[in-house]
This record gives structure tokens, sequence and C-alpha cells, in this order.
């Protein structure tokens, strides 16, 4: 079973999304794909990463800092892969993506969705 994120990643991940709300807003509320550039002038260094990653990364951020312990309700993973939810319990069912019930709850693992979302 997933273990609760320790209240040091859980600050730390608050810690985060505090940081990149102030200073980077814009690349919170845009929800666009294609390429993001994050240049640290202060380093001279600058990197291209796909949008949606970084999107992804802002979402299990938000889930470590709400104590979520790495697990999405099929709703979450439904919102993360832009499709149903009905969808996400076909992709369950039949071993696609693995998760785990809780009573009649199905729980997906934070890593077993990066797993199937490398795999796309």
């Amino acid at each position: 079973m997933a273990r609760n994120p320790r209240n040091r990643e859980r600050a730390l991940a608050t810690e985060s999304l505090k940081f990149l709300s102030l200073y980077c807003p814009a690349l919170l509320k845009e929800k666009k794909n294609g390429v993001l550039n994050i240049t640290i002038e202060e380093e001279a260094i600058s990197i291209s990463i796909p949008r949606e990653s970084f999107n992804s990364l802002i979402r299990t951020l938000e889930n470590i800092a709400q104590g979520s312990g790495g697990t999405l309700t099929t709703q979450q993973v439904a919102d993360r892969l832009n499709v149903s939810r009905p969808y996400v319990v076909k992709l369950l069912e039949s071993g696609i993506i693995a998760h785990v019930k809780v009573g009649r709850h199905r729980r997906v693992k934070l890593s077993d969705l990066l797993a199937y979302e490398r795999s796309l």
C-alpha cells in the first residue's frame, strides 16, 4: 500500500508550489501544449521541456502537498489524462493501469500512472 508523504515531503511540495506561484504565476495558469523554455540567468543555463511534463509535475506537487500519499482517484486519473472516468475504469479493469480497490473504490498509485504515461 502507498505510504503517505512524510511531513518534510509535503512541506517541500508546498514550498515549491508557493515559489512557482510567486515567481512564475503564468506557468501555473496556462495549460497549453507545446514546449516550455526555462532559463536561469544566474547560472546561464536554459532547458526546454514538454509543457505537459511541466503540468504533470505541478499536479504531482499538488497531490503531495495535499497529502494524497501518491494515490489518485479514478476522477483524478481521468482529469490528468484528459479522458472520461469510465474510460479510466476500463483501463484499470483490463489491467493496462495497475490499481488497488479500497472497498468499492479504485485507487491508482501515482507511480503506476506515470509508468502508463511513459508508455504512451
